[in-house]
């Protein structure tokens, strides 16, 4: 599915109709009568490879640009030792209080990137988004946020924070192990916020990250 995918994508994005065809399929995706809204257009379907190869097309540099300066500070002021660049910065055992500060601060600059630039996005992207969360209203009025928000964190916006093709990291740096480490809680930070999903109460020392869902929601 993934090679079928990046065919279909490379061949309508050739005739400039590739977000026709990444709508109909969201629409098919999230108007099936099983659809779950805790699972539709997270799984791998059609629709949701479809929208990550267009996305990559569409918006990747654009993102990129968005991104860069944010991630290039962060390699500046890396929080994250050798040692917990090795594991989830996240954990009890890493997360000092520094690191989670500046989990929240990358978090928070790139959710307002994202707020400051949406109506920059691409035509064929906002179209595309706008037409999912119309399909998702009608069958989950009380989901809808959710579900669009958090297939865009996790098909577009966390996976290009991640990248090896886009790399937002200078690995010529010393600490690019570390920002990668704590980009990854990054993602997961974001992730969280879009799913509208609050650290488990069992990790009380991500208290403060609470606070970020709960004033960005």
């Amino acid at each position: 599915i993934d090679q079928l995918a990046k065919s279909l994508a490379i061949l309508f994005e050739s005739q400039s109709r590739m977000s026709e065809v990444v709508i109909l399929a969201a629409e098919k995706e999230l108007t099936k009568p099983d659809a779950n809204p805790i699972t539709v257009m997270r799984a791998d379907c059609a629709a949701s490879k479809l929208f990550t190869m267009f996305a990559k097309i569409e918006i990747g540099c654009f993102l990129w640009e968005k991104f860069q300066p944010i991630v290039a500070d962060l390699q500046k002021h890396c929080e994250v030792t050798a040692s917990a660049a090795s594991g989830d910065v996240l954990s009890e055992q890493n997360a000092t209080p520094s690191i989670i500060n500046q989990v929240i601060d990358v978090s928070q600059r790139i959710l307002d990137s994202l707020h400051d630039s949406v109506n920059e996005f691409p035509d064929g992207i906002r179209q595309v988004l706008r037409t999912m969360n119309s399909a998702a209203i009608s069958k989950f009025p009380d989901k809808a946020r959710q579900i669009v928000g958090g297939f865009l964190f996790l098909r577009v916006v966390n996976p290009l924070l991640n990248s090896q093709e886009f790399r937002l990291v200078d690995e010529k740096e010393p600490n690019a192990a570390g920002a990668k480490r704590l980009l990854v809680g990054v993602s997961k930070t974001l992730q969280n916020l879009a799913n509208g999903i609050k650290p488990s109460a069992k990790q009380p020392h991500l208290g403060k990250i609470n606070l970020f869902v709960e004033n960005n929601w």
